[in-house]
């Protein structure tokens, strides 16, 4: 392939960003095909003609002629495009801006919150020095004032939550204590960890390979949300006043997805998406994933944990599957390679122009193509 001049000139075309964008390379079987493409601006979908399934069973029903999805980049104009009718759904409208959202004075618009299983968590990075004791990070788990945040930055759209598994799971383990807010108890978990303020400049240190390490590190997050922001301005507030240097850094959205892949971080904030069904955590958990750029982003290596997951790939027995699945969610517990935080309630606003309306436990929480616009014969677009 490196010699010949045709091979390199089709894969040389292949990867032009062009073509993934461009409707007449674009092919499938599904209800819609893509229109357009306006890079940071809309993505348009019309209905396929071909669609292999139309007309046979309701699952296979399409109502909108045209769905709109529309790039909105600022929350407050986000408001104002439903407010003016200029975009009929969002998927997701973070609590501050969600709560304050009057249905009253603007009862065109309806809401509704639902929980998905997106669960929130602080990704430990495993290889910095100070987060290899999982003392410590317990000790840092219970720094975390979650019933405080959710009620005043989350507006109470938020369950806490000690599991990656979401707790109306089978699997899921109720028996996994609650990590309370509890900063005494923190400090002397530090304390019997070695971290001490030896120089009496406030912060605490330990001697670690002949030399004094301050407990001092960085939260990362994305830029441009100031609900993470201001969740870890708390969070490192707290920490400070038991002597921990803990500083907030925010980065453009891709950068932000790299540092987490190259492991170029000391702790993150962030989510996952819980299925709906059984959950699998090999690909975030399992040790095989830190490496190569995976999703087990805190380079979290335990063989006692990778045994589970494999082990409940492998088991058929649904009873003895579940039992692994509680032994695993204990293991990962106790080692707290994460500090996970709560499961979000999604938030979806949307014009009432619609019926057939309809809410799921499959991300984004339900399906434009089955709603039907009201008093259109079937035939109308959705942005």
């Amino acid at each position: 392939m490196r010699t010949n001049p045709a091979m390199k000139e089709f894969g040389e075309w292949m990867i032009k960003p062009e073509l993934g964008r461009d409707p007449k390379y674009i092919q499938g079987s599904g209800p819609y095909k893509l229109a357009e493409w306006i890079t940071n601006d809309r993505v348009i979908l019309n209905r396929n003609p071909n669609y292999t399934n139309k007309g046979n069973s309701p699952l296979g029903a399409v109502y909108p002629d045209t769905l709109i999805y529309k790039l909105i980049a600022d929350w407050n104009a986000t408001v104002t495009a439903i407010k003016s009718r200029d975009i009929d759904v969002i998927e997701f409208l973070q609590p501050p801006y969600f709560v304050k959202l009057d249905t009253n004075v603007q009862p065109f618009i309806k809401k509704k919150t639902f929980p998905l299983g997106a669960f929130v968590l602080i990704n430990w990075n495993l290889q910095r020095p100070f987060f290899k004791d999982p003392k410590v990070r317990m000790a840092l788990a219970h720094l975390v004032d979650r019933q405080s945040i959710i009620q005043k930055i989350l507006f109470g759209l938020a369950e806490p939550t000690q599991s990656p598994v979401a707790f109306w799971r089978k699997e899921y383990n109720k028996d996994l204590p609650l990590i309370s807010y509890d900063p005494d108890m923190a400090k002397r978990m530090l304390d019997s960890a070695g971290w001490k303020d030896h120089d009496g400049d406030g912060i605490l240190d330990k001697e670690i390979n002949g030399k004094f390490v301050p407990l001092k590190f960085a939260f990362l997050t994305n830029a441009g949300n100031e609900v993470r922001k201001n969740i870890l301005l708390i969070i490192a507030e707290a920490m400070r006043k038991v002597g921990i240097d803990a500083d907030v850094q925010t980065t453009e959205w891709s950068i932000f997805l790299d540092r987490l892949r190259d492991h170029d971080f000391d702790a993150a904030y962030g989510s996952w998406q819980a299925d709906p069904y059984e959950t699998d955590n090999f690909q975030l958990y399992h040790s095989s994933q830190a490496k190569n750029r995976g999703s087990n982003y805190s380079d979290y290596e335990s063989p006692v944990a990778d045994k589970l997951l494999e082990d409940i790939r492998s088991e058929f027995d649904e009873n003895k599957r579940m039992e692994l699945q509680k032994q695993f969610q204990k293991v990962f517990y106790e080692d707290q390679a994460n500090c996970i935080l709560w499961v979000v309630d999604n938030a979806t606003v949307w014009v009432d122009r619609f019926d057939n309306v309809t809410f799921n436990s499959y991300r984004p929480g339900y399906n434009v193509a089955w709603w039907k616009v009201r008093g259109a014969n079937l035939k109308a677009s959705a942005k």
